[in-house]
């Protein structure tokens, strides 16, 4: 999937994230979420302008109102299945959901893992039984949160218990830890994301911008292959 991440492409996509029960803690298995990344199109929206200097919304008029301009967009449906064309099967992953307080898993089955979102999370590579799987460390923004302590426990203790089986690990949001040269804003974007991508040789970083107006439309503004982490870092996050 790496090769349609193109930086300045927009994703039009909805978290597919069912709705499972879980106790804090514990590993949650996922059922597999297969999408696939659509050919892009172009398109022309009007979006909320953004002044780079003073990082701020352009506002105007007595109603203080939002100062839109146009903007053409090249955009990428993310779209349920699998591409059975075997010329696009690199458009092919499935995503998996962040649940507080859990270790969500799902098995690799040697198709990309997309998961989101990202601020201080962990995703890890092991094998149980043979099998390989991906896994999002649950954690909150506080440290001292009990959903943050319980998936770190929860993962912690396994990692230590099975140290022959982690195979390799990232922390998304580290990559974009300074500010400073965090990818800037343009017109029509909104709140700044954090996606991890595991393939089955790379582990990289999406930066994204949720769109102002649109929420399920994405701009892709940055990507780092990170180099993974293994233990015993793995076995203390």
């Amino acid at each position: 999937m790496l090769e349609k991440l193109i930086i300045g492409r927009y994703l039009s996509f909805q978290d597919p994230k069912p709705k499972l029960t879980y106790t804090d803690g514990n590993f949650l298995t996922q059922p597999k979420i297969a999408l696939t990344v659509e050919q892009s199109i172009r398109d022309k929206q009007q979006v909320p302008k953004w002044d780079s200097r003073a990082q701020e919304l352009v506002r105007a008029g007595p109603q203080n109102q939002k100062v839109m301009v146009s903007q053409k967009q090249r955009v990428s449906q993310i779209s349920a299945g699998t591409n059975a064309d075997q010329a696009k099967v690199h458009r092919n992953f499935q995503w998996l959901g962040y649940y507080a307080g859990a270790v969500s898993q799902v098995a690799f089955d040697n198709v990309d893992v997309l998961s989101g979102n990202f601020s201080g999370c962990w995703m890890t590579v092991y094998k149980v039984d043979g099998v390989t799987y991906v896994c999002h460390v649950g954690t909150k923004d506080d440290a001292t949160d009990k959903k943050t302590i319980a998936a770190k426990k929860g993962w912690n203790d396994f990692a230590q218990a099975n140290r022959l089986t982690i195979e390799r690990g990232f922390n998304p949001a580290r990559a974009w830890g300074n500010p400073d040269k965090q990818p800037a804003k343009i017109h029509g974007d909104g709140i700044a994301r954090i996606w991890g991508l595991v393939t089955a040789d790379a582990m990289v970083s999406v930066f994204l911008y949720r769109g102002e107006q649109d929420w399920d439309r994405y701009r892709i503004a940055g990507l780092k292959v990170v180099p993974p982490s293994h233990m015993p870092e793995l076995g203390n996050i």
